[in-house]
């Protein structure tokens, strides 16, 4: 069985609403894609 990548970090620092990217990552299509931009970037940085 493989594993998520996510799954050993607790689901309230991984998935937060007000986390743009988190939210990206769990809920969308494989050929979606985002804006990376000055607004957003510590959302990203921050679930690295």
């Amino acid at each position: 069985m493989r594993h998520n990548v996510f799954d050993s970090m607790p689901s309230n620092i991984v998935y937060d609403k007000a986390n743009v990217f988190a939210d990206f990552l769990q809920t969308a299509g494989l050929y979606d894609s985002m804006k990376i931009s000055e607004d957003n970037i510590q959302d990203l940085s921050s679930i690295c």
